[in-house]
């Protein structure tokens, strides 16, 4: 039998290859159809040419495309990046939920929640 899988694609800053490879597995055993990234130039310390970097970047959205929704992997005390900000933005353009795994509080402490309704502008403030 062939269930009713929601697609997910995960979104984040490739410095965090453990993480997002962890929370791939994670999502996948909860039933989920994952498209995580796969190449970490940041964390494997891969030089990229500038049109891997364009194509990437149209991969991703892609990805987005194709999702039902986003999920951004942000580790506790950091900060989302401009090309994270820009993924996050893409996907709400586009009407994607957009999911957290560490998402900053207006009180600045951290909470897993959902806030695909929130703004662009707040997203770089408290993100």
């Amino acid at each position: 039998m062939i269930g009713k899988y929601k697609v997910i694609c995960l979104i984040g800053s490739t410095k965090y290859k453990t993480e997002i490879q962890s929370k791939a597995a994670e999502l996948t055993l909860d039933g989920y159809i994952v498209l995580p990234l796969t190449v970490f130039s940041k964390s494997d310390n891969v030089s990229l040419s500038e049109s891997q970097i364009n194509m990437l970047k149209d991969m991703i959205r892609k990805k987005i495309d194709i999702s039902d929704e986003v999920y951004v992997v942000n580790p506790k005390n950091t900060i989302i990046g401009e090309n994270t900000q820009e993924e996050i933005n893409y996907a709400l353009d586009n009407n994607k939920k957009v999911t957290y795994m560490n998402f900053i509080n207006n009180e600045g402490g951290y909470n897993n929640e959902v806030c695909g309704n929130y703004t662009r502008t707040i997203f770089s403030t408290i993100c």
